[in-house]
């Protein structure tokens, strides 16, 4: 049986739905006041067709979508820095990026009666400056998330203070555009029933012995977001005049809750 989500509500920048004393979090045991990063969907509202297939790698069929880096935890999460015995104090100093997100696609296989996995696949990128409200285009403010290319310390941060850096405010999200480089993962020839899973962190840097309370996720165990979709062959998808996914039903491992005012 398919799982439909709970309703929640998005801005472009704040997550938040009712606290519950049922959730996810108070039954885990997880401490409350730490941040707690999970992979999120943006609003209906805000992006009505989210999930949409395309031609984009390498004209087979593709799904393409938005997705945030949520904090639903009770403080501030502050990027830690690569290297701990350097004074942030200059630009030449840098922080980790462990955000980064592993896609994969199942696809339902009748004659197995089982889904099977068809793709894996990590996104590449990261977003400097993602608000368009600002006049700040996420395609030209991001850097591939791999080791050759660091994201610069924010030595003076006027919100996080002197020797912090980039993070992720609790109850806010960092978005990650359709069309961004790694938004997406491949279907290929198939078609029918899908699964995409979505993993926040695979390699569990949030987690390492060196981190501060302020730096480190509260719990992996939260990290996955389940996407069901169907996709039929039909129609000339591309990138241009993409298809919209069908059936599609989201289920999170996590019940995000409001920052206590």
């Amino acid at each position: 049986m398919r799982i439909r989500a709970a309703v929640i509500a998005i801005t472009p920048f704040v997550v938040c739905v009712l606290l519950g004393t049922g959730s996810s979090v108070a039954r885990a045991g997880i401490d409350p006041t730490l941040p707690n990063l999970v992979p999120m969907f943006p609003d209906p509202s805000r992006v009505p067709n989210n999930f949409v297939i395309t031609n984009r790698l390498g004209g087979q069929p593709t799904i393409e979508f938005e997705i945030l880096t949520a904090n639903i935890g009770g403080q501030d999460w502050i990027r830690p820095p690569i290297d701990r015995g350097v004074t942030c104090t200059s630009s030449t100093q840098y922080f980790r990026m462990p955000q980064t997100h592993q896609y994969a696609v199942f696809w339902f296989d009748p004659d197995l009666g089982d889904y099977t996995m068809i793709d894996l696949r990590r996104k590449q990128t990261i977003c400097i400056q993602d608000d368009f409200s600002r006049g700040r285009d996420p395609q030209n403010h991001c850097l591939a998330d791999h080791e050759t290319v660091r994201f610069p310390c924010g030595c003076d941060s006027p919100y996080y203070g002197a020797g912090m850096g980039n993070g992720v405010s609790m109850g806010w999200a960092d978005s990650y555009f359709r069309g961004l480089a790694g938004q997406w993962a491949l279907i290929g020839p198939y078609t029918g029933d899908f699964v995409l899973t979505t993993e926040l962190d695979p390699d569990q840097l949030l987690q390492a012995d060196d981190l501060y309370d302020w730096e480190r996720d509260a719990t992996h165990d939260d990290n996955i977001s389940y996407v069901f979709f169907s996709y039929d062959g039909t129609g000339d998808c591309t990138t241009l005049r993409p298809c919209i996914a069908q059936n599609v039903s989201i289920q999170y491992t996590f019940a995000p809750v409001c920052p206590m005012p």
